[in-house]
């Protein structure tokens, strides 16, 4: 990761693959475990088919650390994509890449959620809060809930660029970081007690998760990632990236330490922070890499492209539908194994469909209503006319 690397293609092979892997975690994480692990389904009927599952925990119960992965890629693309942008041109970027898939995903989760008996009444709650990305939730599928901590990091960078001081991101994602890092520090060093609550409050709740308290600390490394990219490393920026992936690693241990408390299942941190920390040599790789990969590969880089897209729609769709589907296979007596095998194929085909044929209609369809309210904004709330001031490939902040 050197100064200069930006003239390398601006497709990251590597993290497409890395993309699809992490969502593929989650995906297998989500249909073989949490359906019985889950305290509030214990001794249910919706739970009782994925019993057949829990010789599987020991490979299959961290699979949500694909979670924290998928948050230092954002954190690596978003400060790419905001680079030398308007205000108003990102946040085009980021509705016209988030709410399309959204709404397609959330209409197709209809049709599951309706089919195994959920309340009419209840669905359209669900489904409404879903379409807005209503913070506080219930959404169609639980892992809906990232995307709020999403949308905070995007604000983060919004503001950035408002101040017409991209130049500076350096010192905003170090600062990113430094909280978050404080904060699984105190998790650490604090004992028990009235403040040990607090901290704990601090590390598990919605509001500081949102407030990208417990998160931050992934953002922050994936968009020093990029900054090494583009600027060189220098000793402040790899400590930072040290600092930052310690930080990452607290989090997934305290993660992990909870989840198991609140399934009742013992739960390890070690696969979880093995898989995290072999992703991140890989997305180093990929980047060292990258121009080889993308001169050796050829026309299958595109192929490779089209499997990163299709990464946010498996990661929407595979709840509702996956679980749906898994369900109905192994009530019939369909083999474990083959009934993973089936639902991830019907989620992957399902999501292939959204990305690569519905999803870019819609977004051509919003794209030109979104510019003409662009071209509405006050030239004054663009930066004052004034030039961007991109994070170029040189060498001081």
């Amino acid at each position: 990761m050197a100064a200069g690397a930006a003239t390398t293609p601006s497709q990251v092979v590597g993290l497409d693959l890395l993309r699809l892997a992490a969502a593929l975690l989650v995906t297998v994480y989500h249909l073989t475990y949490l359906e019985w692990a889950n305290p509030h389904q214990h001794g249910t009927a919706a739970a009782a088919p994925f019993l057949a599952y829990v010789s599987w925990t020991p490979w299959v119960d961290t699979g949500w650390v694909g979670v924290q992965i998928f948050f230092v890629i954002s954190g690596f693309v978003i400060a790419y994509t905001a680079n030398g942008r308007s205000p108003s041109a990102f946040v085009r970027s980021r509705i016209l890449r988030l709410l399309p898939g959204i709404w397609i995903c959330a209409s197709l989760s209809l049709i599951p959620l309706l089919l195994t008996g959920t309340p009419l009444g209840e669905t359209l709650k669900l489904y409404l809060l879903s379409l807005v990305i209503f913070p506080a939730g219930p959404w169609v599928a639980g892992s809906y809930w990232t995307l709020p901590v999403e949308i905070a990091f995007y604000s983060l960078m919004f503001l950035v660029l408002c101040r017409n001081r991209f130049d500076r991101l350096e010192r905003v994602v170090l600062m990113l970081g430094g909280i978050s890092l404080a904060l699984w520090v105190a998790v650490l060093a604090v004992p028990d007690g009235r403040a040990g609550d607090v901290v704990t409050r601090l590390a598990t709740h919605r509001v500081p998760k949102q407030l990208l308290l417990q998160h931050g600390c992934f953002f922050a490394l994936g968009a020093m990632i990029w900054i090494v990219r583009q600027k060189g490393l220098t000793a402040q920026r790899l400590a930072a990236l040290a600092l930052f992936a310690g930080a990452g690693m607290v989090q997934i241990a305290n993660e992990a330490h909870h989840a198991g408390e609140w399934a009742g299942v013992p739960m390890r941190a070690a696969p979880a922070e093995l898989a995290f920390l072999l992703a991140l040599a890989f997305i180093v790789l990929s980047l060292r890499w990258n121009a080889t990969a993308h001169r050796r590969l050829g026309r299958r880089v595109a192929t490779i492209r089209a499997m990163g897209l299709m990464t946010y729609p498996v990661y929407l769709l595979h709840q509702p539908v996956g679980i749906a589907l898994s369900a109905w296979q192994l009530r019939a007596g369909v083999p474990p194994v083959l009934a993973l095998l089936l639902s991830l194929a019907v989620v992957v085909a399902l999501s292939w469909l959204v990305a690569m044929r519905i999803e870019p209609r819609l977004r051509e369809w919003m794209k030109p209503r979104l510019e003409a309210v662009d071209r509405r904004i006050p030239p004054r709330w663009e930066w004052a006319g004034r030039p961007t001031r991109p994070l170029s490939p040189s060498g001081a902040a």
